[in-house]
């Protein structure tokens, strides 16, 4: 599937915590990561592992929540179980503020429980909402005849509830809560009565639900999409034992404590020819169930999926899930409900024929015996069930889920209530810097705004394929750096970043002179253009990291100085000298020092940084201004005319960058390492070879003086680079490991930072083709490496890329630029 930037969304999904809950989301978040969107998923922590989905950011919260839930026999009990529910509904308030304050979803989905914190955050940032159900809708389930949590005794008073000083106590934690976050209590009531949920997704087949009360608002944004449980996806892991009949008998997530009853049923079926399989949860072993007939299994947890598509009945606690797994299957279902939701999908199923629901208190091995034989053979019930499994399959699942997000998500709209935006691009002089900007200015072309990228004469051309209006400007910059051994190399440096942090002032100053942008972005190297031009037009800057990102506390590179590095000499003559200078060149522009020193000390409203936050060294010190939207994830692999050995031989792409290729004896000694190996090593060279060399080559070596690498990512077994953060996130993107090669000061950091994390093998110093080799064929066999960038790859398809990017853009742009901060309805 083709990635597409301009229809990317961010879907944040908020789950109450019961895996009754969870299980049916997760399908619907695999199918929209699937189509290209990016979706955050809030959990109770307990069940963060369960919940991870690849591509998927997992948020986890602390929440008390109890599970199982219990019932209520008095008003205090009913209140004390309401108190749990107030609390769950804002235990995920902080967790949402610090994730997604700074990265706003386009659409917000809540369970119908405990919805308190994603009502709030609809109210307070304008995100629409749509309403999950994983059970009937409307509450169905608490209209018995024996009150809704009385445990069948007398009638519990509405009024003396609500009135329970218990019950109060916990919206008065809640208040003082959100009060933290500068919000008053009145316009809180007021957001969490907000019943304006642009949709309504009911995992139930609407044949199976009971009817609803008759009104057309409601009916207007219901769907009924059913069950999302991918029934081929599940199929598999377990084979029924000969031909006779199969039963799977469980009790559910919540409920399955009993040992007792596990006994009593593999009892029921001794001799009987039928194949009993149980799973018995987490808090049952099979050590406490005892001895059971042959004919019975004990599985701690198997998938029901894997067994259901065999069986001829299931016996169990009528959870949601299950049923519709049941049912989905054909199988008929003989319900041993616990909770009042369960007694509710119990009638449910009795009151349409599809099985039966029964008293578990009462329930004799004799009697499920014979309700299982019964069930089994009843033609009507089969029948019945049959067209059930039909409906479900009609309702869509999680497609249909999906389809139906994507059309009540809000069209995008440009900041400034649709008005387009002028956003002018610096970029500093180097293919790693500017290649990461390129999406985020398609992406802002895309939206519908206006464009200027001002780049060095020698990028004049990749930046004119976005389609953005082009500045140009003459840069002598070196390519690459030089490295520094001395105070004197160090000045030269220096010398020369200055040179550039001003080289493109003449032309942008001229440019945006009768044309000023509404928001500048800056690449982190170079900010004096960008911040002057600013600084004249009145409007925001956002600061662009192509790698690590850098603050007060953490230096640019990610790194301390390393030791032994000449210290900075401030009175070097070549650096006193461009001070001196300095005032002179400006002022012939128009150009104040009272401008400069505002630049200074004005900070960068948000900070865009393009690796992920799991590959940020010291990522705990940087606050929410800093948006780590990661690389633009992989496309599908572009038409090169490049494909991989037929006879499938595992492939090593060599590269040294845009800037470090020059270097033809590092290429030669590792074409001729990998002689007689089996593999196939594709060398990217920027033609820095000469003829000899390359007819040096061995065989298995292909020599390209320019091959795009997306080409080449999706065969390869293992990477070759010297550390630059655009090769190593194209590696990790695909989920390829690497061998890194550092060629230059700032790369050294970065490919430390790769061995550190596991995601690889930093090879310093005088290195041989051997070396590499050698490196080469333990990444590629070391199954911890593989699990790191496996991660790390997750992290980089979730982080947002250029749309999220382009969003931090528009919100800079639509904030009030009165503060000097980012704005947040968050304190």
């Amino acid at each position: 599937m083709t990635w597409s930037a301009e229809r990317q969304r961010h879907y944040a999904f908020l789950s109450f915590p019961g895996h009754g809950h969870v299980r049916p989301v997760l399908p619907v978040t695999a199918e929209l990561v699937r189509r290209g969107h990016r979706v955050t998923h809030l959990v109770a922590e307990r069940l963060a592992a369960s919940a991870a989905v690849p591509g998927v950011r997992v948020v986890a919260y602390r929440s008390s929540f109890p599970e199982p839930f219990g019932r209520a026999a008095t008003a205090g009990e009913a209140a004390g179980m309401l108190a749990e529910l107030v609390r769950e509904g804002f235990a995920p308030l902080a967790e949402a503020v610090r994730v997604l304050d700074g990265d706003r979803p386009d659409l917000l989905l809540h369970d119908d429980i405990g919805a308190h914190t994603a009502r709030l955050l609809s109210r307070v940032w304008g995100v629409p909402l749509i309403r999950l159900y994983a059970h009937f809708a409307d509450h169905v389930h608490t209209g018995r005849t024996d009150q809704p949590g009385t445990g069948g005794g007398e009638a519990i008073s509405p009024a003396e509830v609500m009135a329970h000083p218990v019950l109060a106590a916990a919206w008065q934690e809640a208040m003082d809560l959100v009060a933290g976050y500068g919000h008053e209590p009145d316009a809180v009531i007021e957001a969490l009565r907000c019943e304006d949920a642009v949709g309504e997704l009911v995992f139930v087949p609407r044949e199976f639900h009971p009817d609803s009360p008759p009104d057309p608002v409601v009916a207007g944004r219901r769907v009924f999409v059913g069950s999302t449980a991918d029934l081929d996806a599940a199929a598999g892991g377990w084979s029924p034992p000969g031909t006779g009949p199969v039963a799977l008998v469980s009790l559910g997530t919540a409920q399955a404590g009993d040992p007792a009853f596990f006994s009593r049923c593999a009892a029921a079926f001794a001799g009987t020819g039928w194949h009993v399989v149980m799973t018995l949860g987490s808090r049952v072993t099979p050590d406490m169930v005892g001895p059971v007939p042959p004919n019975v299994e004990l599985h701690q947890w198997l998938p029901h999926l894997a067994v259901l598509p065999h069986a001829s009945v299931y016996v169990g606690a009528a959870g949601m899930g299950s049923v519709l797994e049941a049912l989905a299957c054909a199988t008929p279902v003989l319900a041993l409900p616990h909770t009042d939701e369960q007694r509710a999908n119990a009638d449910r199923l009795a009151e349409l024929g599809l099985g039966a629901a029964l008293t578990p208190d009462d329930l004799t091995p004799a009697a499920l015996r014979e309700l299982v034989l019964a069930t089994a053979a009843d033609e009507a019930t089969g029948r019945r069930v049959r067209e059930m499994a039909a409906h479900l399959a009609r309702a869509g699942g999680a497609r249909r889920a999906a389809d139906e997000v994507e059309a009540r998500t809000p069209p995008r709209r440009a900041a400034g209530g649709g008005r387009a935006l002028r956003v002018a691009v610096f970029s500093f002089p180097g293919w790693g810097h500017l290649r990461p900007l390129l999406p985020l200015v398609r992406e802002l072309l895309d939206r519908g705004h206006e464009v200027s990228v001002v780049v060095a004469e020698r990028f004049a051309a990749a930046a004119a394929d976005t389609g953005a209006r082009v500045l140009t400007y003459p840069s002598r910059f070196p390519a690459p750096v030089p490295e520094v051994r001395t105070a004197e190399d160090l000045a030269q440096v220096v010398v020369a970043y200055y040179e550039e942090a001003f080289a493109a002032l003449p032309a942008a100053w001229a440019a945006f002179a009768d044309d000023p942008p509404d928001l500048v972005v800056e690449d982190a190297l170079s900010t004096a253009a960008s911040g002057l031009v600013a600084d004249r037009a009145g409007c925001p800057v956002v600061r662009a990291f192509p790698g690590f990102a850098g603050n007060d506390e953490v230096p640019l590179n990610g790194s301390e100085p390393e030791p032994g590095s000449p210290d900075l000499d401030a009175e070097h003559p070549a650096i006193a000298a461009f001070v001196r200078g300095l005032p002179d060149r400006l002022a012939r522009l128009g150009v104040g020092e009272d401008a400069v020193a505002r630049v200074r000390a004005r900070p960068p409203r948000a900070n865009l940084v393009f690796v992920p936050a799991a590959f940020q060294p010291r990522v705990e010190c940087f606050d929410g201004s800093f948006a780590f939207v990661g690389p633009q994830p992989p496309a599908d692999p572009p038409p090169t005319g490049w494909s991989p050995p037929a006879d499938g031989s595992p492939v090593v792409l060599v590269s040294l960058g845009t800037s470090s290729n020059d270097n033809p004896g590092f290429f030669l000694a590792c074409g001729e390492a990998f002689a007689g190996t089996g593999w196939r090593v594709v060398m990217t060279t920027a033609g820095h070879l000469d003829g000899a060399t390359a007819a040096a080559m061995p065989p298995e070596v292909e020599l390209h003086a320019w091959l795009d690498h997306h080409a080449v990512l999706p065969h390869a077994a293992v990477v070759v680079c010297q550390a630059g953060a655009g090769s190593l996130m194209d590696a990790f993107g695909h989920g390829v490991p690497v061998v890194v090669v550092p060629q230059q000061p700032d790369a050294r950091v970065m490919a430390r930072h790769v061995a550190a994390l596991g995601l690889g093998r930093c090879l310093e110093g005088p290195v041989s083709g051997a070396d590499v080799r050698d490196a080469v064929l333990a990444v590629a066999a070391d199954a911890g490496v593989a699990a790191a960038v496996a991660a790390l790859r997750s992290a980089i398809g979730s982080a947002g890329g250029a749309a999220r990017a382009a969003d931090v853009v528009e919100r800079v742009a639509a904030a009030t630029p009165t503060d000097g901060g980012s704005q947040s309805a968050w304190r």
